[in-house]
């Protein structure tokens, strides 16, 4: 027994068609999408009208531009022409060129010299004089490298004699 079946229907008080004719156009006799006129088994009743929607009120005025007026809307060129505003901002660029150049040369002869008042702010301080003074004063076996060999050579040539 299925759960539509025409006596569970008739306890519902749904309308069972008798026959093909009887049932709405444009509707399926089986299936889920099924429906017998008068038939209100879950929700609304599909058949009654639903209210229109109200029209927008307003709007911008204008109709959409194509994307074709759109896209020329946008178009400039690439390399934008050469205003008189533009050479004062290049001399201002190129003095604020000057003056960063002049800054990065006191900061490099300051860790040349170790005047840690015109050194970069990273390199100020305590615990980087600190390290300075141990990465300066450590001694490697390579830099005795040099000096040792040509000591070597000097004792085999002397020992080995003619």
């Amino acid at each position: 027994m299925t759960s539509l079946d025409p006596p569970v229907l008739r306890r519902l008080r749904l309308a069972w068609p008798k026959s093909v004719d009887q049932a709405e156009p444009n509707t399926r006799l089986r299936g889920p999408g099924f429906h017998y006129p008068g038939q209100v088994l879950f929700g609304r009743d599909k058949t009654t009208p639903t209210p229109p929607t109200p029209q927008k009120v307003g709007g911008k005025g204008h109709a959409t531009p194509s994307r074709k007026q759109a896209q020329a809307a946008n178009r400039r060129p690439l390399v934008p022409k050469a205003r008189a505003k533009d050479a004062t901002t290049k001399q201002a660029r190129a003095a604020q060129r000057a003056e960063a150049r002049q800054q990065r040369d006191v900061e490099y002869r300051a860790m040349q010299t170790g005047d840690e008042a015109n050194m970069p702010a990273q390199h100020r301080g305590p615990a980087r004089r600190y390290l300075r003074d141990v990465v300066d004063c450590q001694r490697t076996l390579a830099e005795f490298f040099l000096p040792l060999a040509l000591a070597m050579l000097l004792v085999a040539m002397v020992v080995s004699g003619p």
